[in-house]
């Protein structure tokens, strides 16, 4: 996706990534976290000038909420990574040893 403020693409994890996407696709404009912590940091400090407190906090609790949401989705996308490369690599052990035995048994 693409943010619609800074125009940076990032991936359904949040993550900012370098390379644009495959021109051909259509662009869905969202926002990053790092725009959404500005929006929502911008929010809180109205909120203090105005002295208006109880929204303040709300705010600061809604931009904590997003993190713990980015923090869990990250956690979980990582996981799924690791899981698969855990299982290549099991899979990679079982051919070497499938190879190295086949060899034994040649000589």
């Amino acid at each position: 996706m693409q943010c619609a403020w800074c125009r940076r693409f990032f991936d359904a994890d949040g993550c900012i990534v370098r390379a644009a996407p495959a021109s051909d696709l259509p662009i869905n404009h969202g926002i990053c976290y790092a725009c959404l912590d500005t929006m929502l940091r911008a929010e809180v400090d109205r909120h203090r000038r105005a002295g208006d407190f109880r929204a303040a906090l709300a705010a600061e609790s809604d931009r904590l909420r997003t993190y713990t949401r980015l923090i869990h989705a990250r956690y979980v996308a990582t996981r799924r990574r690791v899981t698969a490369i855990h299982e290549r690599t099991r899979q990679a052990v079982a051919q070497s040893r499938a190879i190295r035995e086949a060899g034994r048994r040649a000589r």
